[in-house]
This record gives structure tokens, sequence and C-alpha cells, in this order.
């Protein structure tokens, strides 16, 4: 685990806050006809100096400071996430999602 960021927009009339987990890992290659999740159109894979020079396109400033974490080597150990059972208990067809 890379970190856990939260930023708020300084929009008064349309504010948003954004709370942002992040994971390091390294990657296999790619699966032949897997596709991506819904509303990714693409992967690009981009140096820090490139991503750096996008930044205006970024949804916030936390990937900056996610890349700044990264290369400065910060990480976390996973326990730090913990999940209650309850949490993976199926949900009854009786009950809404």
């Amino acid at each position: 685990m890379l970190g856990v960021y939260l930023w708020r927009s300084p929009d008064a009339d349309r504010a948003k806050t954004y709370l942002r987990f992040a994971f390091t890992g390294d990657l296999d290659e790619r699966i032949a006809g897997m596709a991506l999740d819904h509303g990714i159109v693409r992967t690009l894979w981009l140096s820090p100096q490139e991503l750096a020079r996008r930044s205006a396109q970024w949804r916030s400033p936390l990937v900056g400071r996610c890349i700044d974490d990264y290369l400065a080597g910060l990480r976390y150990p996973l326990e730090l996430l913990v999940t209650h059972p309850s949490a993976m208990a199926s949900v009854s067809a009786d009950r809404p999602a």
C-alpha cells in the first residue's frame, strides 16, 4: 500500500472530495482478449516527467503526491487494511444491496 489520500476541490459551488487508496505492484504481461473495465478506454504508460507535464489533466493534486511518495519509496504493509467478516457476507435476496 502506497497511501491513503484525501483532497477537496476549492470550488465552493461544485466542490468534490476525493479519497484515493493507492497501491503498488508488479504487472505480468497482458492477457490476450481480456477487455478493459467499463469506462477505461486505453492504458498509457508515462514517465514521471511525462506525467508532470500533463498535470492539468489530473483529477486532483493527489496524483502528484502519489507519484512523489512512490518515487520516495514510501510503502505501508497491507495489514493496515482490515475487513470485518460482515463485509464479505453475501446479500440475501430479500435485502437491498
